[in-house]
């Protein structure tokens, strides 16, 4: 069994990339910032967002410019409670699909990172968008 962080170098030095990593590089391609959307149900968005003015209807990340769809991104959770160790997925869509288990782990002190934020414009060109860090 080949663990997680053991494949992610492995992919980093090699340049070979599986169906966990798409092939598209994850360098900033465009000067535009990510939104948390909460969801007030789990824990996380109400410690981050306690009352978020205007945001969308779906739970997740969106793009600060509505030209822009996210269409997946990583996250990393770091100091989650509860968890000895960090934890990463890649999240596909905008939604807290993979990334439910980390949103739902992160607590005060805790650090989440969305980076490789992926989005489509208007014309389907696939973007990065700029990570973004949170500290609970």
């Amino acid at each position: 069994m080949i663990f997680l962080p053991y494949l992610l170098v492995l992919q980093h030095l090699t340049g070979v990339h599986t169906p966990l990593e798409p092939s598209i590089p994850c360098l900033t391609t465009i000067n535009v910032r990510a939104i948390i959307c909460p969801n007030k149900q789990d824990s996380f968005s109400v410690k981050y967002c306690p009352k978020c003015d205007g945001c969308c209807l779906v739970h997740g990340i969106r793009s600060a410019d509505k030209n822009y769809s996210i269409i997946s991104f990583k996250i990393r959770g770091e100091k989650l409670c509860g968890e000895p160790f960090e934890m990463e997925t890649v999240n596909t869509g905008a939604a807290w699909n993979e990334a439910q288990g980390v949103i739902n782990r992160a607590c005060a002190g805790s650090i989440v990172k969305f980076t490789c934020i992926k989005a489509k414009d208007k014309n389907g060109n696939i973007h990065v968008l700029r990570p973004l860090t949170i500290q609970l």
